[in-house]
């Protein structure tokens, strides 16, 4: 596999692309998805897929023609299925609106996602600064408020809806961007349409109600559904606060399962989607 360009948050960094361990789901049956059963490590990141189509095309959109783009996304991973209705709902984006629908992040590993994280602890004074938090000076409560300060748009390790890939970043991943201009038309066709492709917008603002915790309104990241509403199920009945501690790297991360639960990673941050992409029905 190659490299992979993860603008993630307000402060870009390129990790490594970690190449890892495909394995097939059990009791795979072809056309059911309801029917596959994922491991703990494919929930967690640790492994991937046996269902990945690489170096995805998209559609490069000219006076409301889509053709093939394949350099638009090199280097892209995303699970088969999705991959299909992302080319069609952009396809039809395009007729529509003569916009681009570009793939700027999707699948990713629990080693890729602990790249990022570390590369925002490592610089945690000016990432503190650019969002606005504030850090304990030492000790536990110094370790929790740094995580606090990441997730605000980054996942922790073995936490992350990329890693099941299910779910895709598109355009830009500044929410500033999205307020206006080509970005703010594509929003609102998404949010009309994607529900016909099998997406939904998981961490919608909370403005509206139907959020109370976790990640900042990410208007960049949609979800998948038909494959991840069952994967979140399976993620919240089996990955643990010691699973996620493995993704994170273990007591050298300087948080302990302890500090795992008491920041409710897994209720707040994994759980705490959008109700319209809780409630879905495939």
């Amino acid at each position: 596999m190659t490299r992979k360009l993860y603008p993630f948050g307000l402060l870009a960094i390129i990790p490594a692309f970690t190449a890892i361990g495909l394995t097939q789901p059990t009791n795979v049956q072809s056309g059911d998805t309801a029917q596959i059963t994922y491991t703990v490590k494919q929930l967690s990141g640790a492994e991937g897929f046996v269902d990945m189509k690489s170096a995805a095309a998209g559609i490069n959109c000219i006076a409301r023609k889509p053709t093939a783009a394949q350099s638009a996304n090199a280097g892209r991973t995303i699970r088969s299925e999705a991959h299909r209705k992302y080319i069609e709902m952009a396809t039809q984006l395009c007729k529509d609106t003569g916009l681009n629908l570009r793939l700027v992040s999707d699948y990713r590993s629990a080693a890729d996602q602990r790249t990022i994280w570390n590369g925002k602890k490592a610089n945690i004074a000016s990432v503190a600064r650019q969002r606005g938090c504030i850090i304990a000076p030492s000790g536990s409560a110094r370790q929790r408020s740094i995580a606090l300060c990441i997730l605000k748009f980054n996942s922790m390790p073995g936490t992350s809806r990329h890693h099941w890939g299910t779910d895709v970043d598109f355009n830009s991943l500044n929410g500033a961007a999205w307020a206006s201009g080509t970005n703010a038309q594509i929003k609102l066709w998404l949010d009309k349409n994607a529900a016909t492709y099998g997406f939904c917008q998981p961490f919608a603002g909370k403005t509206a109600g139907t959020r109370k915790f976790g990640y900042s309104d990410e208007a960049w990241h949609w979800s998948y559904m038909p494959l991840a509403a069952d994967m979140l199920k399976q993620y919240e009945a089996r990955v643990t606060d010691k699973d996620i501690i493995a993704s994170l790297g273990g007591l050298t991360s300087g948080l302990s399962e302890a500090d795992v639960a008491a920041l409710n990673i897994r209720a707040h941050y994994v759980g705490s989607i959008a109700q319209k992409c809780r409630d879905w029905k495939s």
